[in-house]
């Protein structure tokens, strides 16, 4: 009984120490749905006779400190290219960044870093451990609250870089 109270008690131990505080990424591998994302959206929108791209920076932290976490990180700006003040109606809503046939769908965060006027900026944490130098291409959902519509932008080629 000793023995096996002994086995026990090794075992919760072991199982205590595994890291819970890692989330799973979820990928979609849809090769049908990559295609129509980038063929349903547009390089550039145009809204309300205004003109719209978007930019988007990838990375994954390898900073040294107590961070383990070496997910993608992704912020997305859409600009307006009239340099005038960016519409209160406009918002980014939901992610998608493809590498080949593997697609992370993702909300953005709360997290809005809005230094320009005519930019709109959002943050997605928490996504695959691709490769760095990995080329992907990125559809945001772009929602327009005043008519409740929907549009789809992208962008191409944005490569994964790393900090150290």
């Amino acid at each position: 009984m000793r023995h096996f109270l002994l086995i026990l008690f090794v075992i919760f131990s072991l199982a205590s120490c595994i890291n819970n505080d890692e989330t799973e990424v979820e990928i979609t591998v849809d090769a049908q749905l990559a295609y129509d994302l980038l063929n349903n959206s547009s390089d550039t929108l145009n809204i309300a006779d205004r003109n719209y791209i978007l930019e988007a920076f990838m990375w994954r932290d390898f900073m040294p400190g107590d961070n383990d976490d070496h997910s993608l990180t992704s912020v997305n700006h859409l600009v307006a290219l009239d340099s005038l003040l960016m519409p209160s109606y406009l918002d980014l809503t939901k992610q998608y960044v493809i590498l080949n046939d593997s697609i992370w769908i993702t909300d953005y965060t709360d997290q809005r870093d809005n230094l320009y006027d005519y930019k709109l900026s959002r943050v997605s944490r928490e996504g695959p451990e691709w490769g760095i130098n990995k080329s992907v291409s990125v559809v945001a959902e772009v929602t327009n609250t005043t008519a409740d519509s929907i549009y789809y932008i992208k962008v191409e080629n944005v490569v994964i870089s790393a900090t150290y």
